[in-house]
């Protein structure tokens, strides 16, 4: 919700605002994580490591970086002129 906030506020200014790498390495995180978790951690049940949860986790973490991150780019969109 705060990265599309920060999208429609740019967006509202003029300014296209991107996906960023960080954002698409988190997307694939969080999938491949919430998968998993679906399929009850499939193949990785075997062994004693749990994938899934640590896909969320490191899917959390970024998300909390990137949003950082697109507010840092785009925080001139939120001064008023």
């Amino acid at each position: 919700i705060f990265v599309d906030s920060i999208k429609m506020v740019a967006g509202s200014k003029g300014k296209a605002v991107g996906a960023s790498v960080l954002g698409k390495i988190k997307t694939i995180c969080m999938m491949t994580g919430m998968t998993l978790v679906f399929f009850g951690n499939i193949p990785f049940e075997l062994i004693p490591l749990d994938v899934a949860n640590g896909l969320l986790f490191v899917a959390t973490i970024l998300s909390l970086i990137s949003g950082v991150q697109y507010y840092l780019v785009n925080k001139e969109a939120f001064k008023d002129k």
